[in-house]
């Protein structure tokens, strides 16, 4: 299975290059490219998480995640011993520093394992930027999205088939966390968990997640 070492051209020493972001980017998706192999959406996996939205009615958004996630690629070496510490900690400082180029992110703190523990947070209009993903577009783990034509925001989380759930658990990885979204728009459709009135048209809709077997979490409101 490729890793980013695998990809990262080497300096004269022997050590992977530090290449500049845009290069680094994109031997990052290449690596994430060939570890699809395992049919994941994508490289980034969220663990044990905690989500907070709030949207209003002019589309203006906040939107916090504070939690785990792990780098596929890396936990499957590490999990199969194919990678030692030195290539484990100058993957994960390769990671940090794609990662590290979003502002957003307020924490960047590896556990162990391809195990990440971060605390990100963004907030912005939606009516402008049209779209919003943690973490990011090519990484959607949990987005916001604005359609003009329709005049409808829609919240949703990582989509996983029952196939791609399997295989995750089998590598020993599973979801579980809560996701908030507060809004004082009106709901079209939902399927949150729970839903609970905060009073001055302000409403708080949960989703509890145990398992990568879970409904994907989706909210739609109209904000014409």
């Amino acid at each position: 299975m490729v890793g980013v070492l695998d990809v990262l051209p080497d300096s004269p020493n022997g050590k992977p290059s530090m290449l500049p972001p845009r290069q680094l980017n994109r031997y990052l998706t290449a690596c994430c490219g060939a570890i699809l192999i395992i049919a994941l959406s994508g490289c980034y996996v969220p663990l044990q998480f905690d989500a907070d939205v709030v949207i209003n009615r002019t589309g203006h958004y906040e939107m916090t995640f504070d939690g785990d996630v792990a780098w596929v690629p890396l936990y499957d070496k590490l999990r199969r011993g194919e990678i030692n510490r030195t290539k484990e900690q100058e993957t994960v400082a390769a990671l940090e520093k794609d990662l590290g180029r979003d502002t957003s992110f307020r924490e960047i703190e590896y556990q162990r394992r391809g195990m990440f523990n971060v605390s990100w947070h963004k907030t912005g209009d939606l009516l402008h930027s049209k779209m919003i993903s943690f973490i990011r577009r090519n990484e959607k783990l949990l987005t916001l999205k604005y359609v003009k034509t329709t005049g409808e925001i829609s919240m949703s989380g990582t989509s996983l088939s029952n196939a791609q759930a399997e295989r995750l658990t089998n590598r020993g990885l599973n979801i579980g966390g809560t996701i908030k979204v507060r809004t004082d728009a009106r709901v079209v459709r939902h399927n949150a968990t729970s839903v609970v009135d905060n009073g001055m048209r302000w409403y708080t809709y949960t989703w509890r997640l145990r398992s990568v077997y879970d409904p994907t979490p989706n909210l739609v409101i109209d904000v014409h």
